[in-house]
């Protein structure tokens, strides 16, 4: 109906002005006996309204014939065709709220030819549009409200392929884009169209549905080979408060209950030197933001050897946030899509677009901090290593925040609106309300693994089963650790073989590459292979061999002339898996061989590096490198980074998705995004850790030492009961290892605290 409006009132403004010429400015101020410039200055905003009446009086007239003829042939509601009729009449009086119903509607979008997809309106103009009765009996009744609705446009298609380039011209409009005109140029992108559209938002009356309004655009664009179709139309509408919204607000706020008793108790204490030595007083002071603020600052530590994780948890975790940036977004938000393309073939943006190596940065660190604290808690301290323990502490660590977030997500429809915030963030919530069970019991990356319930979580539940499946070498490993390695190196062989053998059976890329644009494309890639651990226990095993090295010899000595090799061999590698892919993205096709040599290897490889440059630093050999990776201040940024992991997506789609306008892809815009991102998903984090984690961690504490003995009150002391079997977690001399159970006191801070058997 919108569409209608539109035409007609760029047809009569046309007719209107091409009259102009004959008469100039008498269109506006009519036939006036006085000359503008003999005018006062309210006469000319009263020649002004006649003239923008005469204008929209001649726009209706225009209108009417057309909507007269076709309305009998649509099957309208009597409910939109009288909403629409006095929305007619309000334009014709040129009444306030009904121009808002045509200001608030798109306009031809600027730069179409360079790839603008979209024109978005005024959102929060169009549905805060109330229409109110000015009848003296009804005055001040609601009569209808503006509805904001999104028209997708698309032109004809041939069945979307299974793999698709981004400089491939369809096959069946390869001659017919060899023309000269803006029609064939446009054929060269028609691909774009498998999974974009052309958007047009338009405000209509709020009795039009859907229904209504496909007939009246599809009556209107009958007769040109496009296929426009509304998407969606909503209503300004208050939250909804649901049960089940409500039952997680009454969690969250419980929550900071305890945060604020505890920390009162904590603070009376203090003040008042006072000790509480109950249970349920140890229990609050659990909560104490007070306590688990000078916890999560401190940064000393007993040991420096494994310090060099801090830094390299940190920069994974900021690179993992940059690639997401520019991986989380709507692109009907950009305007000049054309620039994007160029983007795949710059040299440095590989480390933006192979940015999921970092995420086998963390699968090789967990590996190394599984084998290097069971060898040394076990082996070396002379501990029985039990599996339920072993197994808890995990569940204990991760089950807590994976909840918090989770429950986060019911309430995630409150957090914003806007022209694309259903297309940016339904997906993701009603994953969660269909599949949020698959999480808790990590099995997500297996069970609707295209579905998932917070889609980075799938690393969670990969690492939980690498972590549960390592059991089978960690045993053979502490009483026989030939075989145990043995074992290690053939899983690193067999993964290396599920990658290649799964990438030539689903005849997937050799990575997910930005020269294959399309979502759908991306979603199977992941689902079917990336998200399952087979592909990562390379890297998981490669961290174990590097873990078990600096367990058993933590004075390791490497001559000059082979830390050379090793260094120049790690380089050569890692820069070899994350800028091996330029040409691929730049159109080249890879070769069968050389694809799948790719596929098959560089995860493993990048691994390798990693772990190099882990052991070098670990064992005096790192240098500036080591320097700079354990910088205190790495400490308490990396004690979040877990909680940055599960949430920083959630921040960047709910930022996208209240979006009101286009914007340019540009990478500096992009950075100015990830420093905001990347600042708010802290601040979230930190707040998460005080609520949630912090006390759960200080809570495991109180529960075991209540099965256990106590600690002795020399900390720097550890016995046999005190250990990891008995729920502490001090340590004899190497502080990097008291990490499996946090504990309450200072000397449990720093890397031992940091440093956790969950490496995010």
């Amino acid at each position: 109906m919108k569409l209608i409006f539109v035409t007609a009132l760029i047809t009569a403004s046309l007719i209107l002005c091409a009259k102009a010429k004959e008469e100039p400015l008498s269109f506006l101020f009519g036939d006036e006996e006085k000359s503008p410039e003999n005018m006062t200055v309210l006469e000319k905003w009263e020649s002004f309204e006649r003239g923008a009446k005469r204008i929209a009086s001649g726009a209706i007239k225009a209108l009417l014939p057309n909507l007269m003829e076709h309305s009998g042939k649509m099957n309208i509601s009597s409910q939109c065709m009288r909403e629409a009729m006095q929305l007619i009449g309000g334009i014709k009086s040129i009444k306030p709220w009904a121009i808002r119903f045509i200001d608030a509607s798109a306009k031809i979008m600027d730069g179409i030819l360079t790839g603008s997809m979209s024109s978005f309106g005024s959102y929060d103009e169009c549905v805060d549009t109330m229409v109110l009765s000015e009848k003296s009996r009804d005055k001040g009744k609601l009569l209808f409200q503006g509805q904001y609705c999104s028209i997708d446009v698309t032109p004809p298609l041939p069945d979307k392929p299974k793999f698709y380039k981004l400089d491939e011209v369809v096959p069946e409009l390869k001659n017919f884009s060899q023309g000269g005109n803006v029609v064939n140029e446009a054929a060269k992108y028609a691909h774009f169209f498998h999974f974009l559209t052309l958007r047009l938002g338009i405000c209509v009356p709020s009795g039009c549905s859907v229904d209504d309004i496909n007939q009246v655009i599809q009556t209107v664009t009958s007769r040109i080979a496009i296929s426009p179709k509304v998407s969606r139309c909503e209503l300004k509408q208050l939250d909804d408060f649901t049960p089940l919204r409500i039952f997680v607000i009454c969690v969250l706020c419980f929550a900071g209950l305890l945060l604020v008793i505890g920390s009162s108790i904590d603070f009376y204490a203090y003040y008042f030197n006072k000790k509480f030595l109950s249970t349920t007083a140890q229990v609050l002071l659990c909560f104490s933001m007070i306590t688990n603020f000078r916890k999560f600052t401190n940064t000393k530590t007993s040991s420096d050897t494994l310090s060099c994780l801090n830094g390299i948890r940190f920069l994974c975790m900021s690179w993992i946030v940059l690639g997401h940036t520019y991986i989380n977004v709507n692109f009907q938000i950009f305007l000049g899509l054309e620039k994007v393309r160029s983007y795949a073939r710059d040299f440095a943006f590989q480390a933006v677009i192979n940015a999921t190596v970092a995420v086998d940065t963390f699968f090789c660190m967990g590996g190394l901090l599984v084998v290097y604290l069971t060898v040394k808690l076990v082996k070396k301290g002379g501990h029985e290593f039990n599996i339920g323990l072993y197994l808890f502490h995990r569940i204990w660590r991760i089950i807590p925040v994976y909840l918090y977030v989770i429950l986060f997500m019911f309430i995630g429809g409150m957090m914003g609106s806007g022209p694309i915030w259903y297309d940016s963030t339904e997906k993701y919530l009603q994953a969660c309300r269909d599949n949020w069970w698959t999480n808790l019991i990590f099995i997500n990356n297996f069970y609707n693994a295209d579905n998932m319930c917070i889609p980075q979580s799938w690393y969670i539940a990969c690492d939980m089963q690498l972590y549960i499946a390592v059991i089978l070498i960690l045993l053979p490993l502490l009483r026989w650790p030939r075989i145990g390695l043995g074992l290690t190196v053939m899983t690193i062989i067999a993964s290396i073989l599920c990658a290649g053998v799964g990438t030539y059976i689903h005849n997937f890329p050799p990575t997910m590459l930005f020269a294959h644009p399309d979502p759908d494309q991306r979603i199977e890639y992941w689902a079917k292979l990336y998200f399952r651990p087979f592909v990562h226990a390379g890297p998981y095993c490669v961290g174990m061999l590097a873990g078990y090295l600096l367990a058993v010899k933590p004075d390791l000595k490497i001559p000059r002339v082979f830390q050379w090799i090793g260094w120049s061999l790690a380089f050569i590698s890692n820069f070899a898996v994350l800028y091996g892919v330029v040409e691929w993205n730049r159109g080249v096709d890879p070769t069968f061989w050389g694809g799948l040599i790719y596929a098959s290897l560089n995860r493993t490889a990048w691994a390798i590096g990693v772990a190099w440059m882990i052991v070098c630093c670990s064992t005096g050999h790192g240098g500036v490198i080591n320097y700079i990776l354990s910088w205190k201040a790495f400490v308490p940024l990396g004690r979040l980074t877990f909680i940055v992991y599960l949430i920083h997506p959630i921040v960047q789609i709910a930022i996208v998705g209240n979006i009101r306008t286009q914007i340019q892809p540009d990478h500096w815009f992009a950075v100015w995004i990830f420093l905001g991102n990347l600042c708010v998903t802290y601040a979230t984090a930190f707040a998460g850790s005080m609520l949630v984690e912090s006390p759960l961690m200080a809570l495991e504490k109180i529960m075991f030492n209540k099965r256990g003995d106590k600690p002795n009150n020399d900390t720097a002391a550890i016995g046999k009961k005190n250990g990891i079997l008995n729920g502490t977690l001090y340590t004899e001399k190497n502080g990097d290892i008291a990490v499996i159970v946090p504990n309450g006191s200072d000397e449990s801070l720093g890397v031992d605290n940091n440093a956790v058997v969950y490496k995010l």
